[in-house]
């Protein structure tokens, strides 16, 4: 693979654009050969990020339980609190969710 890599760079800079692709595409085929021969955990980690989307959905459970039940607490405290707290839980919802967006891609 390495061998491949290094012939496509040195064709792409004599600007012999056929064979570096042709040598890219090699490369491509050893890459996947070398995913898919893996195994099932790995896989799971290194591709599907599953350990990303097991965190960001416990912290988006986390911050709408705290949101739901541990609110009321707060809305006793001045008006300016409870729109700042707002603020921040909602910002974190909407990073939250923009992170899972961004992760789709993986799947």
């Amino acid at each position: 693979m390495i061998d491949n890599l290094k012939s496509a760079r040195s064709n792409l800079k004599e600007d012999n654009l056929i064979e570096c692709h042709y040598k890219l595409d090699l490369v491509l085929d050893q890459y996947s050969d070398a995913t898919n021969n893996t195994d099932k955990w790995w896989k799971l980690f290194n591709i599907y990020a599953i350990d990303i989307w097991i965190y960001l959905i416990g912290f988006l459970a986390v911050v709408f339980a705290f949101y739901f039940y541990g609110l009321n607490a707060i809305l006793k405290s001045p008006p300016f609190v409870e729109s700042a707290i707002h603020a921040a839980t909602w910002g974190t919802i909407g990073a939250i969710l923009r992170g899972l967006w961004f992760l789709k891609g993986s799947w």
